[in-house]
């Protein structure tokens, strides 16, 4: 589960959509459906990314009968974004200053709290720091970098269409579209 709001002025609901289904394909593969609900403040949902704006919950279905979930927001007073990842051996909560890791008692394994809450700017620059450090340790070539940007394009495209028709939508025929199959 990822979770991310902030104010607009900070982040648009667009980029916090693409940073949420960017953090989860590090972890899982492309989603085989998305279902997805959005509130805005314009009424209709509407047909362009750019122009999201309120909320959005999106639930994926994965492969081997596990699910994600993301909820996205621009129109809330203080920014906040957390991954949690449950398994049966444990959970692990990770924001954006402090981790806590948990046995499948409830037990504390490893935790850290960071000190004062970082500026938007601050963590801004510090994954971009951390982005270009990883990037220059892959052996990713250019193709596959582009590979994932358009699996994270079309997790937020499913997204939005799920929401405009209220039914679940398949990345991988957003994948489709793109490259014109």
């Amino acid at each position: 589960q990822f979770t991310a709001f902030g104010r607009a002025e900070d982040q648009s609901l667009f980029a916090r959509l693409y940073d949420a289904w960017d953090v989860l394909l590090e972890f899982t593969s492309l989603p085989l459906q998305i279902d997805a609900a959005c509130t805005s403040p314009m009424g209709d949902v509407p047909d362009d990314l750019r122009a999201l704006s309120g909320g959005m919950v999106a639930m994926a279905r994965l492969a081997d009968q596990a699910v994600a979930s993301i909820t996205v927001s621009d129109r809330h007073a203080t920014r906040f974004r957390r991954l949690y990842a449950l398994g049966d051996e444990g959970q692990l909560c990770v924001g954006d200053g402090d981790f806590r890791h948990f046995d499948e008692r409830g037990n504390v394994l490893s935790a850290r709290r960071g000190g004062r809450r970082a500026s938007f700017v601050e963590l801004v620059v510090r994954q971009w720091r951390d982005l270009i450090r990883h990037h220059n340790h892959l052996p990713r070539s250019h193709e596959q970098a582009l590979a994932r940007d358009a699996e994270v394009l079309a997790c937020c495209h499913a997204a939005l269409l799920s929401a405009r028709t209220q039914e679940p939508e398949s990345p991988s025929r957003m994948l489709q579209m793109y490259q014109g199959n």
